[in-house]
């Protein structure tokens, strides 16, 4: 399988350039944790996702691959123990960081974008003929429009595709805008989500503990 081996060579590759900037970027407490995160996101997320977003990731496991491995290295990057029981929820709840289907999401949006600002230099004709990736970014315009739709006034994309590229052939800069919005509303709601779990989960053991 091409697709496993090309994952598992990248994420050797982020592990590596993690390894050598671990004690001078990531374990520098004197280096606040968003200027940690930024750094992480330009030395090492951005050359393992580079060229995903013309992927597909067909099979299951090419997807758990790629999910299993961004969750290992966000773990690093909280500086946690390997044997330290924390759920993908903790994990992304405490980094702050996109979920992993977010991550291909954003890489494939911004790609969509700029193709349209390509015109008639991108290679449309192949792309039409891509059913699968095409039907990934029909899923992403509609998380993307769930996300912000109602903030940004923007009609389903499904049904008003050319209100969407307007914006995307008119105003690069608006929708790279649009899709930084969606991930940080998505890692707001999770959040959201995390605590109001985790408040009822006291609120039954304070309960059961004066049973």
């Amino acid at each position: 399988d091409v697709n496993k081996q090309e994952i598992k060579r990248r994420f050797a590759i982020a592990h590596q350039a993690f390894q050598q900037h671990k004690r001078l970027i990531y374990r520098n407490k004197n280096l606040s944790w968003q200027v940690r995160c930024d750094i992480f996101n330009t030395l090492i997320m951005s050359k393992l996702l580079y060229g995903f977003e013309s992927w597909t990731f067909p099979t299951v496991q090419s997807r758990l691959q790629i999910h299993n491995g961004v969750m290992r290295l966000y773990k690093r990057l909280l500086g946690a123990p390997h044997d330290a029981h924390l759920s993908d929820l903790d994990i992304l709840v405490q980094t702050n960081m996109p979920d992993p289907t977010e991550l291909l999401r954003r890489a494939r949006l911004r790609y969509f974008g700029t193709l349209h600002n390509c015109r008639s230099h991108a290679h449309w004709g192949l792309l039409q003929e891509d059913t699968a990736w095409l039907d990934l970014v029909r899923d992403d315009l509609q998380w993307l429009w769930h996300q912000v739709g109602d903030s940004a006034r923007l009609a389903d994309p499904a049904q008003h595709f050319m209100q969407w590229r307007d914006i995307l052939v008119h105003h690069g800069v608006y929708w790279k805008k649009l899709i930084r919005r969606g991930i940080q509303h998505a890692c707001l709601q999770r959040k959201k989500e995390f605590y109001a779990i985790d408040l009822h989960s006291r609120i039954g053991q304070i309960g059961r503990a004066h049973v």
